[in-house]
C-alpha cells in the first residue's frame, strides 16, 4: 500500500516545523491601540500624536525626526559634501 500519511507535518533543515502567519505577525491584543493610516479617500487624515500614543509602549521610535505628515525630515546629504568636511578638518 503507497498511501502517504496526509498528517505528516513538514519540518526544515533543523528539525523545526516551519513558522506559521501568527508566529511571523502575532496578532495584537486587545490592549493594542489601532491607528489607522491615510488612504485615498483621506491622504492627510495623520495624525503623529496618535501614533506617537499608540507606539510608546511597544516601539523605541524617536518621532522627531517626522513632520506631522508622518514624512521623514532627514537632510540628505551627496559625496561632495563628505568630502568638503574632510578638507575643514
Amino acid at each position: 500500500n503507497t498511501n502517504t500519511n496526509t498528517n505528516t507535518q513538514t519540518l526544515d533543515r533543523f528539525g523545526l516545523p516551519p513558522p506559521t502567519i501568527d508566529d511571523v505577525f502575532p496578532p495584537l491584543s486587545s490592549d493594542v491601540s489601532r491607528v489607522p493610516m491615510h488612504s485615498k479617500r483621506r491622504p492627510h487624515d495623520f495624525h503623529k500624536d496618535e501614533v506617537a500614543n499608540a507606539m510608546k509602549n511597544h516601539l523605541g521610535v524617536d518621532l522627531d525626526v517626522f513632520d506631522d505628515r508622518g514624512y521623514s525630515i532627514h537632510v540628505e546629504r551627496n559625496d561632495d559634501e563628505d568630502d568638503d568636511d574632510d578638507d575643514k578638518n
